[in-house]
């Protein structure tokens, strides 16, 4: 009799896990079909995909986290943080749902929530140079410009060819008056990429700030001939 329970359970454990693999198959399945939508920009179809992931195998931390994503380019932020919680309260270990639960609290402006949320990506991971920059974005759209600058100076160090960083730690410097500091970042982010105008016209904003005046209009001047007309009226005002 003993013999027969005995048998009796590895018959329901192997039927268990028979079925375990098949579900999880056809999780996957819907994964793929999930992707391929993601990646054709069909994302209510690619959310419909993992949902259906998820529908077979409710603890599919890839589905969850991809569906967050489809959702946070649909501008669904709060449908986005939720999946992204989900994947955290799976995986806790998980530094990139953090980074983007983290950008989509910064889609809701909830900036102390992002701020929150990237710090804890930047424990898992310290080297994470987007959690680290975001953080940075974030500290300057409160205005606490010296930690900011610290976050900007650390994603520098893990990748010194980014530079929209230097840009952005140039801003964070006009904010606390260290304005060579900005120009110094501004002129460096022109060298790498002389071709965009906002870089000329911020720079030519930070030596206005200098009474740098012939320095600034020539700035100016250069963005409005790259197609920048926000640089018009300060032309007009400041150059003639």
């Amino acid at each position: 009799m003993i013999d027969m329970f005995r048998h009796l359970g590895k018959v329901v454990t192997i039927l268990f896990l028979f079925i375990l693999v098949s579900c999880q198959q056809e999780a996957v399945t819907h994964f793929k079909n999930g992707n391929a939508a993601y990646d054709s920009t069909k994302f209510n179809e690619a959310i419909e995909e993992y949902t259906k992931a998820i529908e077979v195998y409710p603890e599919y931390e890839n589905a969850y986290f991809f569906r967050g994503t489809a959702k946070y380019q649909m501008s669904d932020f709060k449908g986005a943080i939720s999946d992204y919680s989900v994947v955290i309260g799976l995986n806790p270990q998980n530094a990139l749902a953090f980074t983007s639960r983290g950008t989509a609290k910064f889609g809701l402006k909830d900036y102390n929530g992002a701020i929150e949320d990237y710090s804890a990506s930047i424990i898992i991971n310290p080297i994470n140079e987007e959690a680290l920059s975001n953080r940075g974005y974030c500290r300057t759209v409160l205005q606490n410009y010296p930690e900011a600058v610290k976050d900007f100076d650390e994603a520098i160090k893990v990748n010194p060819q980014n530079f929209s960083t230097y840009y952005n730690r140039a801003i964070a410097y006009y904010g606390m008056n260290e304005y060579q500091k900005a120009v110094d970042d501004f002129t460096f982010v022109i060298f790498q990429s002389p071709g965009n105008p906002l870089n000329y016209y911020s720079r030519g904003n930070t030596y206005f700030k200098m009474n740098k005046k012939a320095e600034a209009c020539t700035d100016w001047i250069k963005a409005k001939e790259l197609g920048l007309r926000e640089s018009t009226d300060l032309i007009d005002k400041y150059c003639k």
